[in-house]
């Protein structure tokens, strides 16, 4: 964290290798984050027709909860991305960041 702080304040070179290894983290990461709050929406939508009444509201909330979590982690990621400036990494990161939008958006249909 330091590392990347003192390469935005013109510290240490912003083409350090741990600068980028850093950032290349603080994508990663997110998108792991999406991907396992994706993982427990899908379980989560198939239950609730299946839920009794009294706690369809308590499902509710924590669908979304992830729901949040996806959009918060997929945003991060984004972010972090437009700082990186090696194009081979750049499009592996947007191909993920494709794919789990791909995912959201159809589980995402079921949540409204």
């Amino acid at each position: 964290m330091l590392t990347a702080l003192a390469a935005i304040l013109g510290m240490i070179p912003l083409a350090s290798s741990v600068f980028w290894g850093a950032l290349a983290i603080a994508i990663a990461v997110p998108l792991k984050i999406s991907a396992a709050c994706i993982t427990a929406l899908e379980p989560g939508l198939l239950l609730l027709p299946k839920v009794k009444h009294g706690v369809l509201g308590d499902v509710k909330i924590g669908l979304l909860v992830l729901k949040a979590g996806i959009e918060g982690s997929i945003a991060a990621a984004k972010i972090n991305l437009s700082l990186i400036k090696d194009d081979t990494l750049v499009k592996g990161f947007q191909v993920r960041v494709a794919a789990l939008h791909v995912k959201f958006d159809m589980l995402k249909t079921s949540l409204r």
